[in-house]
């Protein structure tokens, strides 16, 4: 008789078989099955495959595919969520969205809206592009909200179109910045939209702005 010495694990490490098709994952029972038998006919008679590990085998493929079509299932929910969402936000294009730490420039005068906290020594608004670097700094030391910016930076040339960051710093008695607050302004709302699972919204200068940034709307 002819004994086969091909080596067997005794838990069949490629006991799951995944295939990509269009970016998604989804298991293949009938190559499991083929593996599995190919397994049993080709073990050592005098070693045999324990019937336990088989069935920690089934059990794993099991988990295996009930996890990839709750995946699927959750990507699903995701997905028409975001589409509820959208629809629901569609009254949100032309109007007015009261815009939290950020400041946008289209061009005119722009509303600043903020608190001066009474015990600061001094407070200003400072407006930062994208890069980080300050374009304007405004001193609203006991100043009432909201502050007009008229559009020019530091050098006094007109800033470019698009959304900066917009902060209240506060400083001491010694100069030392002791604090800093979100300064909200208001920006027309032309598009919603939904990108990898986030609503956002694009205003009518092109920013790309995050819905969790709004913390009012006006018509």
């Amino acid at each position: 008789m002819e004994i086969s010495t091909n080596p067997t694990s005794p838990i069949m490490a490629n006991s799951v078989t995944a295939r990509t098709s269009d970016g998604k994952i989804s298991s293949d029972f009938e190559t499991f099955l083929v593996m599995l038998t190919a397994q049993m006919e080709n073990q050592d008679p005098l070693n045999p495959v324990d019937s336990s590990d088989y069935a920690v085998q089934l059990a794993t493929f099991s988990s295996v595919e009930q996890q990839v079509m709750t995946n699927d299932l959750l990507k699903e929910m995701i997905g028409a969520s975001g589409s509820d969402n959208l629809a629901q936000m569609s009254d949100w294009v032309g109007m007015d969205a009261r815009l939290s730490g950020l400041a946008e420039f289209a061009g005119g005068p722009v509303e600043l809206y903020f608190d001066v906290p009474t015990a600061a020594t001094k407070s200003e608004i400072v407006l930062t592009d994208k890069d980080g670097n300050d374009v304007r700094k405004i001193d609203v030391t006991g100043r009432k909200s909201p502050l007009t910016w008229d559009g020019l930076t530091n050098t006094g040339a007109l800033a470019d179109t698009g959304a900066y960051t917009a902060m209240l710093v506060r400083y001491g008695a010694d100069g030392n910045v002791t604090g800093a607050i979100n300064v909200d302004s208001y920006a027309t709302v032309s598009e919603v939209r939904n990108s990898g699972g986030a609503t956002e919204i694009m205003t009518q200068t092109g920013a790309v702005i995050s819905t969790e940034s709004i913390v009012a709307l006006r018509g």
